[in-house]
């Protein structure tokens, strides 16, 4: 039997790579949202921000929102929800790697599961 030919995408081969699951619920969407439990003072650093499914009803919420995503297909997406949401700004990279702000914040986000 001759072996198959490989027919996944680049695309398909970065999901596993980055391990992605992009969220399409919306009452998960809101579970999360309301576990964040945070307040209108409050700094949120947003893992994995995706096309910015979270980052919507999570900036609602919150004083000031970082969105770090790592993966630059979602980015323009991601630019185009955070331009409209003036008290967030978006970060093309590795949450692991950055500094962490210097005032008190929370985390919240879809975390790659890999």
């Amino acid at each position: 039997m001759a072996p198959r030919p490989d027919r996944t995408t680049a695309r398909d081969r970065s999901r596993r790579v980055l391990s992605q699951n992009f969220l399409a619920d919306p009452a998960a969407v809101s579970r999360m949202v309301r576990a964040a439990r945070t307040g209108p003072d409050d700094l949120l650093l947003e893992v994995g921000a995706g096309r910015g499914q979270l980052t919507r009803p999570l900036a609602q919420r919150c004083g000031r929102l970082i969105a770090y995503e790592v993966d630059p297909t979602v980015i323009p997406a991601l630019a185009a929800v955070c331009a409209t949401l003036p008290h967030v700004r978006h970060r093309q990279a590795d949450f692991l790697t950055a500094a962490p702000p210097d005032e008190p914040f929370d985390v919240v986000g879809n975390v790659p599961w890999s």
